[in-house]
């Protein structure tokens, strides 16, 4: 008996200690994000395949397993935020924990090797790339500099469409016209036309096509993202059309700078973006140019120049022609656009000009309300936590993804009334209650740009394109539904910036502004 005593009490100190652990266990997992059933290896893989696109995919779930959740993307857990407070958290409380990252293909292959402002990981070189977009390249000042390109080629877009158009009336599709005027503005204003002209319209098209391609690859998953031992399995031929697209892009923009580094020596110089950079790099203004190899050197002009221009051609040319689609499927809507316009002009015998658009709220509305719709980027670009967190309540480790899926934001009925319904009065002062929310990264329930340290610097240079382009496109023409159709298609394409899926078509009927534009 007396040997059988320690025993005894033996017993329960385990079964103290087995409950003990089992507590503070399951209090730990209890303090992690909510997740579905995972499978082994491919974690939730399983719940991401099939026909569908991925934003509204997620929507979905988190419908089930909240506004924050973890999603196990193969071997790379990825949290999930469709809810406005917790990214207020991820990009203020937490906005240097998510300001990296992640290694994607994406990156890698469109990316140079993740050289470019969009994929290179948080630190003291993208700052360097910061500071060079929004101080030297995309300034207030520099921007007014440049504004006049942006006034001729809006009016080259009303001419485009007018041309396509009769008195009667025509059935056009915008979408080629549109895509064409932001190109024109984006390589005039980085090399104000000179060493950027194509040598033809074919090579102008080929361009065009390569960034359009660009933009809907980076929105195909790649199996070595999520699981990385399988990186060299390339199913879907996903990496194999980057690469393709990345050495065509590649030889471009290098041909643009031979060309320019040729007029330079001549004497030829300007004020662009192209010239700008060159002379930083002469200079050496900024470390991560100065410290750089000439090849290195020349690999950062490249990415710079390119990110300048494949940002804004396709997520402009998206967001005109989903602006375009809501007024003409809602007339009521359009014609008091147009009546906005109207006032403003008056009897005056001009075309809309950049001084109009502060007076022109309901234009300011439309756009917000089609930004809030429509977000050129409905899932943001993801980012990679550096350090431990907490984000609602939840601990979050290092080297957690983040997606914050701004599209299921943008339309949650916790923030918004007839979440669902294009209400451009929902932002004018007076007559709905979100007048004063912006749309820089400030108010959370509404980021098209992103928001914190990573969001878009391009914000004032997309802006200014949309509100000059709507408002003489407005001015210019009548937009109704063609004849054929009841209404139009308003089905979300693939692709990183979620196209329509069927471009629009509109007959398009030149209203009295026209002839102002020549």
């Amino acid at each position: 008996m007396m040997i059988l005593e320690p025993l005894n009490l033996l017993y329960p100190l385990v079964a103290l200690f087995t409950c003990l652990l089992l507590y503070y266990t399951t209090r730990s997992m209890s303090n992690t994000p909510p997740e579905p059933r995972r499978w082994p290896i491919i974690g939730h893989l399983h719940l991401l395949g099939g026909p569908g696109l991925l934003h509204v995919k997620l929507a979905k779930l988190a419908e089930k397993y909240g506004p924050v959740m973890l999603l196990h993307i193969g071997a790379r857990p990825t949290l999930i935020v469709t809810d406005a407070d917790a990214a207020k958290e991820c990009f203020t409380t937490n906005d240097l924990t998510f300001a990296s990252r992640p290694r994607l293909s994406t990156g890698k292959i469109l990316g140079y090797d993740f050289a470019g402002i969009v994929w290179t990981p948080y630190g003291s070189y993208w700052r360097d790339l910061r500071r060079i977009c929004t101080i030297e390249l995309l300034s207030s000042h520099r921007l007014n500099n440049l504004s006049y390109i942006r006034h001729e080629e809006t009016i080259n877009l009303v001419k485009g469409i007018g041309e396509k158009s009769s008195e009667l009336g025509s059935v056009v599709v915008v979408r080629d016209n549109l895509l064409d005027m932001v190109t024109a503005t984006m390589l005039r204003m980085v090399s104000i036309g000179r060493c950027l002209s194509f040598g033809g319209e074919e090579e102008r098209r080929e361009f065009k096509k390569l960034v359009e391609e660009s933009f809907y690859y980076a929105g195909v998953p790649v199996i070595g993202d999520s699981l990385p031992w399988l990186g060299w399995l390339d199913l879907n031929g996903t990496q194999r059309a980057m690469n393709q697209i990345a050495n065509r892009l590649d030889s471009v923009a290098q041909t643009w700078i031979d060309n320019r580094v040729n007029e330079r020596r001549s004497g030829d110089t300007g004020a662009d973006f192209l010239d700008v950079i060159l002379n930083m790099a002469e200079e050496n203004s900024f470390a991560s140019l100065s410290e750089a190899t000439p090849e290195r050197r020349n690999t950062i002009i490249k990415t710079l120049l390119l990110t300048m221009i494949e940002a804004s051609m396709d997520t402009t040319t998206v967001t005109i022609e989903w602006a375009l689609s809501e007024l003409i499927n809602k007339p009521q809507v359009l014609h008091k656009a147009q009546e906005e316009i109207q006032l403003k002009i008056g009897n005056e015998e001009r075309m809309v000009e950049d001084s109009d658009l502060k007076d022109l709220p309901y234009l300011h509305a439309i756009i917000k309300e089609t930004l809030r719709l429509h977000p050129a980027g409905p899932l943001l670009v993801p980012h990679e936590s550096t350090t431990d967190c907490v984000v609602a309540g939840f601990k979050i480790p290092a080297g957690t993804r983040l997606l914050v899926n701004a599209w299921k934001i943008h339309r949650d009925p916790k923030w918004w009334d007839r979440p669902l319904d294009f209400v451009p009065e929902r932002f004018i002062k007076g007559q709905g209650s979100y007048s004063d929310i912006d749309i820089r990264g400030q108010h959370f329930q509404l980021i098209p740009f992103g928001s914190g340290r990573r969001s878009c610097p391009g914000i004032s240079l997309a802006l200014s394109i949309l509100h000059l382009s709507i408002a003489r496109l407005l001015h210019a023409f009548k937009w109704e539904i063609p004849p054929s159709l009841s209404c139009l298609d308003m089905t979300e394409g693939p692709g990183l910036s979620s196209p329509k899926a069927i471009p629009l078509e509109a007959l398009v009927v030149p209203r009295a502004g026209a002839k102002f534009y020549g």
